[in-house]
């Protein structure tokens, strides 16, 4: 089982806006975090305004058949694996003028479908304005061969996974 900081399963129509996802603020240590905020099954979305800060696996994880999210103005420190994963048949998942800023440890800031138990099955989606503060690229890695639609404005540096 999980451990997730914030687990949201199954909201539907959805607004989440100027909040911190911080493990500590829900009693729970960094070190003993698997994912910051972990969303499952969630359709039609928004999250705005926001900051989430990476646990011993991601910042923020999408999985488990979400669609129509749209992450927006916000931030991501990344975890020890990553700051953005989607994975597990996603829909239409979109991040919108937001930042990441790496963990020391982690070698990529956003991991697009990799395997997931959840599904077998793509995920789709858009990284729009997504930038690191020091202007370099986004590091990339893309677990099945499918990979976000990329908008300009966006830097990415493609990591084999």
């Amino acid at each position: 089982m999980d451990r997730n900081a914030y687990s949201f399963y199954a909201l539907e129509d959805f607004e989440l806006s100027d909040r911190m996802f911080l493990p500590e603020a829900v009693g729970m240590k960094r070190t003993e975090t698997e994912d910051t905020a972990k969303f499952s099954r969630c359709k039609r979305g928004k999250i705005v305004r926001f900051t989430s800060f990476g646990g011993l696996e991601n910042a923020n994880d999408v999985n488990n058949h979400c669609e129509d999210l749209l992450f927006e103005n916000g931030s991501f420190i990344g975890g020890e694996q990553a700051a953005i994963v989607v994975k597990g048949r996603s829909r239409n998942i979109v991040y919108r003028h937001v930042s990441i800023k790496r963990s020391r440890h982690s070698r990529i800031d956003v991991l697009w479908d990799d395997y997931s138990d959840q599904s077998k099955e793509y995920s789709t989606g858009v990284l729009d304005q997504v930038y690191t503060p020091d202007g370099s690229p986004v590091r990339l890695a893309f677990g099945r061969y499918h990979r976000p639609q990329i908008t300009p404005g966006t830097k990415v540096r493609i990591i084999w996974w």
